[in-house]
């Protein structure tokens, strides 16, 4: 039998393959002195991503009662329920700058949410749901507001990052594969599609999925997925044969300028990359070896990676605030006899 952390790598893998944003792995333990002193802020019923700004981070919670997730914060050591509309699947959030200067979410509600995995277990595919528009929360006025954009039926909007006036998104349509990447002015409602350099097997992926942005003053990152590539060398897991060759490319810079900050193949050491956040001038990201997500790498804004921290065992999410970074954690635990799954906000110092 495969140890835990192999099948639960395994299953999330093919949840990937099918398009789930967000990658994640069971990591092999890493020695304790190497995450400083994990702190467990809060304990969900399903997996969600985190994001952070400041002193502030927030997150889906699930209830089991009504299927539904709320969006959580915390500030300081105080854990309120956002007062906003809850929703069928976890929030795509995201916190920046508002236009005003306020600290503000940024996320997505659908008219036809995109289908949740089976027990919570994942992250859906948000570039699956329909008519999908972009909301906003303001924590100053606590006001949630829709960010105006031209309607369109059946197109969808999704993983929205925001900073001052400028809201980066994806975007896809019913006759549209690949989904956009689009930065548009909040006040004008002015938009533009960003050219990313994508070049060589990349380009004739099968499908290709945007797995996360982030927006920080000038600088747009983006993070994204490219299924049945053919990479050189390319090598199959004997244990996992169903899972489709694929590689990942992180980009970021201005929007008219990108440039490529990470590129790989499944085969090479840095097998994957995702989630990407942008703090004190640098880019940061997960990094998977060997089918395992093992270390956040701190990338250069010239692309160049710097430093590589511990994360805890079982990380699926990150985010960096001002002086902690938050992981949204599996760990598995037994009730009444059955194997399930919780999930925990942790904090560590940064």
């Amino acid at each position: 039998m495969a140890p835990k952390h192999r099948v639960i790598w395994s299953l999330r893998w093919r949840a990937l393959c099918l398009g789930a944003i967000t990658l994640g792995a069971v990591a092999a333990d890493p020695s304790p002195a190497a995450v400083n002193a994990p702190e467990v802020i809060a304990t969900e019923r399903a997996s969600t991503a985190v994001a952070a700004y400041g002193d502030l981070v927030v997150w889906s919670s699930f209830d089991p009662a009504t299927k539904r997730y709320s969006l959580m914060s915390l500030a300081g050591d105080r854990i309120e329920r956002l007062p906003i509309r809850s929703r069928a699947v976890a929030f795509d959030a995201d916190l920046g700058l508002g236009p005003d200067g306020e600290v503000t979410a940024v996320y997505s509600r659908c008219g036809v949410e995109p289908e949740p995995f089976e027990e919570q277990n994942f992250i859906p595919d948000y570039a699956a749901g329909r008519d999908c528009r972009l909301y906003r929360f303001s924590f100053e006025e606590r006001k949630e507001r829709r960010v105006r954009s031209p309607r369109r039926q059946g197109r969808g909007e999704f993983l929205p990052a925001i900073w001052r006036d400028r809201i980066a998104f994806g975007r896809v349509s019913r006759r549209q594969g690949a989904p956009e990447l689009v930065i548009r002015s909040l006040r004008s409602g002015h938009e533009r599609k960003v050219r990313l350099p994508v070049r060589g097997a990349f380009r004739d992926a099968a499908r290709t999925v945007l797995t996360g942005t982030d927006l920080r003053g000038a600088s747009l990152a983006s993070a994204w997925l490219y299924q049945e590539v053919e990479c050189r060398r390319q090598e199959r897991d004997p244990e996992d044969d169903k899972v489709e060759p694929f590689g990942t490319q992180l980009f970021a810079g201005a929007a008219a300028h990108q440039r490529t900050v990470a590129s790989a193949c499944q085969i090479e050491d840095l097998k994957n990359v995702s989630n990407p956040d942008q703090s004190s001038g640098s880019i940061f990201a997960l990094v998977a070896r060997q089918g395992q997500l093992r270390t956040r790498r701190t990338f250069s804004r010239a692309g160049q990676p710097t430093t590589d921290s511990a994360i805890p065992l079982g990380t699926l999410d990150f985010a960096v605030g001002r002086s902690s970074v938050y992981f949204s954690v599996v760990r598995s635990v037994e009730e009444a006899g059955r194997q399930s799954f919780a999930y925990d906000i942790v904090r560590t110092a940064r």
